[in-house]
């Protein structure tokens, strides 16, 4: 397999979770990407043996879009202009009240928004056909709107894992096989599932990264590298053009998921305090959501350093979006000595919620944030500086039930 081939056939990875054996063997089999000694050698060992194989999903959740239902409403409303694309929500919106005006309604309750047999017309007047076609489009409706949320929150998920690996576009990665390398190698890195564990996770830029990215030069495609590693040495080569453009993509995540946040943080059914799971509590979302505002929230506070938007900082800064944590972690936390509560939460509670200073209902800059770290005895941990550069040792993926290996 030649090394474009190889590129290609790993572009696929940055939107999904492959583990890191399957990256380093498909960059193995490459017989010509440019690897030194150095780099085959810590490749092949991560590749791990021959037989292994992982039983974990190696995608994020798909979104399903409503095939059947679009289908069959092209069969029953053949005058009704379909969308060129079904993977698409506005489309499909779009075509929802295009069939809605077409039945003559305004709105999606069969029974209340069923107009009387004298009010109907065209082909579908007779109470059979109306019934048929009017059950489909609320159906449709439902659908588009499972799959929308469904592929919001896959894509929350996914800047949660591996930041903007999944925006990249294929030309922007297979450019440059080395930055290719890099970035596909750091993404199964992030997208690694999180350890049941009392102690902090361990940091994706292991061992194998770090030789990956010192093999980069200075024509490399930074800003591709930016993507999945927006640390201030990778950030510092951009032009500001390029930063700005990563200081508005990490904000628009934000955005995104201060809104699902502040959803389900308005049923009043969640612990705003501790932060501790209650029953009924969709913590999935919560914490796609939280892990998506946190990670972007980092490539916004580092790209603003870039930048040298200090002045924005000190305007706004918003507080990070704190995980629910299940009542077991906070007894083992208790048991451990280290307190029941993560510290962050004690920093959490003595500012506004993130989602209001996103959407510009409170506001929350550098000195309110210092002022609570201070007060909480917090310092670092990402919360007004970037978060500093650190290396883990390369381990094998291990198979987790649960975040436990089994």
């Amino acid at each position: 397999m030649s090394h474009a081939q190889t590129l290609h056939s790993l572009y696929p990875s940055l939107a999904e979770r492959w583990p890191t054996e399957r990256v380093a063997r498909h960059l193995l089999a490459a017989a010509d990407l440019p690897l030194d000694k150095a780099t085959t050698r810590l490749l092949t060992k991560a590749a791990g043996s021959t037989d292994w194989r992982s039983h974990m999903a190696q995608d994020f959740d798909r979104a399903l879009a409503p095939r059947a239902q679009v289908a069959t409403a092209k069969a029953l409303f053949p005058d009704v202009a379909a969308p060129a694309r079904i993977d698409d929500p506005v489309a499909l919106r779009a075509y929802v009240k295009r069939l809605m005006a077409a039945l003559g309604v305004s709105g999606l309750s069969f029974a209340g928004d069923r107009p009387a047999r004298a009010h109907r017309e065209g082909p579908h007047a007779s109470k059979k056909a109306f019934n048929k076609r009017f059950r489909l489009v609320i159906r449709l409706a439902e659908k588009v709107e499972t799959f929308a949320r469904v592929q919001r929150m896959k894509a929350l998920a996914q800047v949660a894992k591996t930041r903007l690996a999944a925006r990249l576009p294929q030309a922007d990665f297979v450019a440059d096989a080395d930055a290719a390398a890099f970035i596909a190698w750091q993404t199964a890195r992030l997208a690694r599932r999180s350890v049941f564990t009392w102690g902090q996770q361990e940091r994706a830029f292991d061992q194998v990264a770090e030789h990956l990215f010192q093999r980069l030069g200075a024509g490399a495609p930074w800003f591709a590298v930016a993507h999945v590693h927006p640390v201030p040495e990778v950030l510092a080569r951009l032009n500001d053009g390029e930063k700005g453009r990563l200081l508005g993509a990490w904000f628009d995540v934000m955005h995104d998921a201060a809104g699902v946040l502040q959803g389900l943080a308005d049923t009043g059914r969640y612990d705003l305090r501790r932060y501790v799971v209650r029953r009924g509590n969709d913590s999935s979302s919560w914490n796609e959501a939280a892990g998506a505002f946190n990670a972007a929230r980092d490539g916004w506070l580092n790209a603003a350093h870039a930048l040298g938007l200090f002045a924005l900082l000190d305007a706004l800064l918003p507080p990070k979006a704190l995980r629910l944590m299940a009542a077991d972690v906070v007894f083992m936390h208790r048991h451990a000595g280290s307190g029941d509560l993560d510290p962050d939460t004690q920093v959490a509670q003595a500012l506004p919620s993130p989602w209001a200073v996103i959407r510009g209902e409170a506001a929350c800059g550098r000195a309110d944030v210092e002022a609570a770290c201070a007060a909480a005895g917090v310092v670092g941990r990402g919360w007004v500086h970037p978060r500093p550069k650190g290396v883990a040792p390369s381990t094998p993926t291990l198979e987790l039930v649960h975040g436990v290996a089994v």
